[in-house]
């Protein structure tokens, strides 16, 4: 084959198979980091990953998918935090988010503060940072 349909065809191949991974990350079977500056920039590049959940002012947007079907682990500031009015309900008690999936940002110490329960996904706060563990 030539060099010139070579590029050709890389340049078809290679965004559709980006823009498929970012339309359905987490059930795809991918496994990979995004990263974003804020929600605005989170929806319009992975909007089918974040969830309608997400405050507004979230920034530092991070998501771990593991490639497993098990969902994927994200993790943002946040001055306003998660909000009920968003679908979400606390969870009762001091029961710590535990996902059963892993990612090298997750912290040590057990989430319990700000513990919710929002669609699909559990959701804990540790300062003015969030952590998710959107099931898959």
């Amino acid at each position: 084959m030539h060099r010139h349909a070579t590029k050709i065809i890389a340049a078809v191949i290679v965004p559709a198979a980006l823009a498929a991974t970012l339309a359905g990350c987490s059930a795809s079977g991918w496994s990979g980091r995004l990263m974003f500056q804020d929600k605005s920039e989170a929806v319009s590049e992975a909007s089918t990953d974040v969830p309608d959940w997400v405050p507004d002012d979230a920034t530092s947007i991070v998501i771990d998918f593991v490639g497993d079907g098990a969902g994927y682990l994200m993790k943002f500031a946040s001055h306003h935090g998660v909000a009920a009015a968003r679908g979400c309900t606390p969870v009762a008690g001091d029961s710590p988010l535990q996902p059963t999936i892993s990612t090298d940002w997750w912290p040590k110490d057990a989430l319990t503060d700000g513990r919710l329960a929002c669609d699909d996904s559990q959701v804990a706060r540790a300062g003015d940072e969030w952590y998710a563990w959107v099931k898959g």
